[in-house]
């Protein structure tokens, strides 16, 4: 009797692993996310009062579930920007999307978006602002043509337009 519950128990145990091992989806397949894939460095480019030059590593994880992208921003004044976005896309081409930063929770950025014509077309908000970004891949570079509108109290509520163009190192 001992023997047959136990041989239950393991045919059990071993039937849950292999239910659970086919809930896994299938990864991710999208041309333009590949693409992103890797480590890009971008020209310098001005922002808030200091040129800032970044390390954006871009890379599918979880199962190619998920693009994380980890940024590194360095200004000529000495100030140093870090954050790390998880975007989920979808096989149909839309995504959302999720970004992390130094600000803390107050600054994290909410993303909806779409491949559309070869291009990303993200909008984000939180706390401090909305943004909209359209992002072109053209060989080893990516150009993402920006405009921010700043809503805390006392900002600047004028639009700013920046392009930041990165180059791929690997």
């Amino acid at each position: 009797m001992k023997t047959i519950l136990f041989s239950m128990v393991i045919i059990l145990f071993v039937s849950g692993i292999s239910f659970s091992q086919d809930m896994k989806p299938k990864p991710i397949s999208s041309p333009m996310l590949k693409t992103l894939e890797g480590t890009w460095i971008s020209d310098p480019y001005e922002f808030m009062g200091a040129k800032m030059t970044d390390e954006a590593v871009h890379k599918m994880i979880l199962n190619s579930q998920f693009l994380e992208v980890s940024i590194k921003s360095t200004g000529d004044n000495g100030f140093v920007y870090e954050g790390l976005g998880i975007i989920a896309p979808s096989e149909d081409g839309t995504f959302t999307g999720w970004f992390y930063d130094i600000y803390g929770k107050d600054g994290i950025m909410t993303y909806t978006g779409k491949v559309d014509n070869g291009k990303l077309i993200m909008t984000g908000s939180n706390n401090f602002m909305d943004e909209k970004r359209e992002i072109s891949i053209e060989d080893n570079k990516i150009v993402h043509n920006i405009v921010i509108e700043m809503k805390y109290p006392g900002a600047d509520k004028t639009q700013q337009k920046l392009t930041v163009t990165y180059k791929k190192r690997n």
